[in-house]
């Protein structure tokens, strides 16, 4: 059995060679060269012989390209295998935990529910209890294989046998199994390996058709023409009928609007209030009130000049600090300004205070220890041993005279 990694790249050449599947840019790049490769050496081939360069294209080989193909179904086959085998290991895990799930679920329903009741799921805990792992893996690989057509007709998926058929009956079965997580493993991994076998991405199509779906469902409409109104026609005589009457307006109003945001607004402001709009039904979110609001109200959110024509066309400027305001009072108020007024208190206060001259210390008499002052025992007695142990150093030694 080859490695993994020389396995997928085996296939990869091989899709490139018979131009199926998803190949890998490399193995593409080497099968590439050798075809180039093989031309350029039939050139040759050709002129050795004086035939011309007309055979120059080769036509590939119809057995080559069978054998080919075979041997990748084969590699595809075996790459399923090694997967099934990490599956299988996966799937008693997930098993296991379903059952543990399972277990808890009914005994949380049995103190819930009522005396009655109670026996028929104090047997359905007793059966999850016995149920056999081994059994319900074969049952999970049964249903990935079986989901998909591609895998059913490679590896021959046949009937489950009596036991394991009953055992998939059971309903305590049917609840392990058809749980969120065992549904979402048994599609993702039946999807994986029937990928790996024909060589396509289901998924990446699936997902292309749907944003296509998405696309043709969000095309927007097209725009509405705007028809001409029956006021601007001209007339023969070039006069424009139903307008101004030849009446000439004099007043100021028009040449100059006294509030630039009113001259803005230009008619587009709604009889209808926003407050009628919302009386006709609680909207979930403010994306849905603007989709169903109506066109013609005005909407001061749109408006980008609008805070700048409220508020004023300068910007807000930032509040003066300390000094700019001392300045502001100086020049208003001159030295009657309060914070003059308070440093010159300051200062006056400060050269009033007087600091107390030193007072001389009490020289205290150093009277000298009399020798009669009593010691301490110990101090006496280490007095003492220094005594005479100095007496033993100035004794000198004297001889000895036997008669």
């Amino acid at each position: 059995m080859t490695d993994k990694k020389n396995l997928n790249w085996e296939i990869s050449v091989l899709e490139a060679q018979t131009g199926t599947g998803k190949s890998l840019w490399k193995a593409k790049a080497k099968e590439t060269k050798r075809q180039r490769e093989q031309a350029k050496r039939a050139k040759q081939a050709a002129k050795s012989t004086d035939q011309g360069s007309t055979a120059t294209t080769i036509t590939p080989d119809s057995n080559n390209t069978e054998d080919a193909e075979a041997k990748l179904q084969k590699l595809r086959k075996e790459k399923v295998d090694r997967k099934l085998y990490t599956i299988q290991k996966r799937s008693k895990a997930l098993v296991s935990k379903l059952v543990q799930f399972e277990q808890q679920r009914l005994k949380r329903k049995i103190q819930d529910s009522s005396e009655s009741s109670n026996e028929e799921l104090e047997k359905d805990s007793e059966t999850t209890k016995g149920l056999p792992l081994d059994g319900l893996v074969e049952c999970m690989m049964h249903r990935i294989k079986k989901r998909s057509p591609a895998l059913a007709k490679a590896f021959d998926v046949q009937a489950l046998s009596s036991e394991l058929q009953e055992l998939n009956s059971s309903k305590c079965v049917q609840r392990v199994l058809g749980a969120k997580q065992a549904v979402v493993f048994i599609n993702s991994n039946s999807t994986d390996l029937t990928e790996v076998l024909t060589g396509t991405k289901t998924r990446d199509n699936k997902q292309s058709k749907s944003r296509e779906e998405s696309g043709k469902s969000e095309a927007k409409p097209a725009p509405k023409q705007v028809r001409p109104s029956v006021d601007d026609k001209p007339d023969q005589d070039g006069s424009i009928v139903g307008g101004s009457d030849g009446y000439e307006s004099t007043s100021d109003l028009d040449a100059d609007p006294t509030s630039k945001f009113v001259g803005r607004l230009d008619g587009n402001v709604s009889d209808v209030s926003i407050s009628d709009y919302e009386r006709e039904g609680s909207h979930k979110n403010s994306k849905q009130r603007k989709r169903q609001r109506n066109p013609d109200d005005y909407d001061e959110d749109a408006d980008k000049e609008f805070m700048k024509l409220y508020h004023g066309n300068g910007d807000k400027k930032n509040r003066p600090g300390q000094r700019q305001r001392r300045r502001q009072h100086e020049r208003e108020f001159g030295k009657d300004a309060n914070h003059i007024k308070l440093m010159e208190k300051e200062k006056t206060h400060i050269n009033s205070r007087q600091r107390p001259q030193p007072q001389p210390q009490a020289a205290v008499a150093s009277q000298p220890k009399t020798k009669d002052q009593a010691m301490h025992p110990s101090w006496e007695a280490k007095r003492r041993e220094r005594e005479l142990l100095e007496q033993a150093k100035t004794v000198k030694g004297q001889r000895i005279v036997f008669d």
